[in-house]
Order: C-alpha cells, then sequence, then structure tokens
C-alpha cells in the first residue's frame, strides 16, 4: 500500500475515530439524564424494573458496538504506524480495497472474517 493511500484511510480512521468517541459520549450524557433529569422532583434512579428494559438492552448493545468500533479503529490506526495495514492479521494477505473502503478497521479479509464468524457460532 502507498504512502499517500495508508494516508487517505488514516485520515477516515481519524475522522471515524472522533465520531465514534462523540457518539459515546452522548451515550454517557443521555444515560446520566435518564438517572437524574433536570428538573426532577428526586435525584433517586429510576428502578430498572420501571424502565424500558427492552430499549436499555437494544441501548447498552449499541454502545458496546461503538465501543468495539472504536477499539478496532485505534488498532487499525496502530496498523498502519507499523506499516501492516492492509493485511490481513489472520493470514497476511492483503485485504481488498472495497472492503477497506466500505470498513477501514477491518483487520482480516472477508475470507478469514467469514470464517472467523462461523467459528463464533458453532
Amino acid at each position: 500500500m502507498t504512502a499517500t493511500t495508508a494516508g487517505h484511510y488514516a485520515d477516515r480512521l481519524n475522522r471515524e475515530l472522533l465520531d465514534t468517541q462523540n457518539e459515546l459520549g452522548r451515550n454517557d450524557s443521555a444515560r446520566v439524564e435518564t438517572i437524574a433529569a433536570p428538573g426532577d422532583l428526586s435525584n433517586v434512579p429510576q428502578h430498572n424494573a420501571d424502565a424500558d428494559s427492552e430499549g436499555l438492552r437494544v441501548r447498552i448493545a449499541e454502545e458496546q458496538r461503538e465501543r468495539e468500533k472504536l477499539e478496532a479503529i485505534e488498532a487499525a490506526l496502530l496498523r498502519i504506524e507499523s506499516g501492516q495495514f492492509g493485511l490481513c492479521t489472520a493470514c497476511q494477505t492483503p485485504i481488498d480495497e472495497e472492503r477497506l473502503d466500505a470498513a477501514p478497521w477491518a483487520a482480516k479479509c472477508a475470507s478469514c472474517a467469514r470464517e472467523d464468524s462461523w467459528t463464533r457460532l458453532r
């Protein structure tokens, strides 16, 4: 991969890093507001039984995905620094440019990612 191409992906990853960090910050703020919204007569947190537990599970799952994405972005930036960006971390073959364009934080080629998914499902 050329330095220009790596620089392009580094720029995209840095923007994505900031966006993801901002999203996580908004989620943290929303969670605090849920516990003690301004103007509430009580600062006692809402009991979980009273909360929309399905909505809470969805929010927690979304937040977990964002945190995993943040870790993947940080790892991709480290791979750029080390000159390993664009190579599958499992088999060392080049990752298709289309895959990197769709998800520049991808660490594995499509074949290894698919195999990894199947392994987790078993």
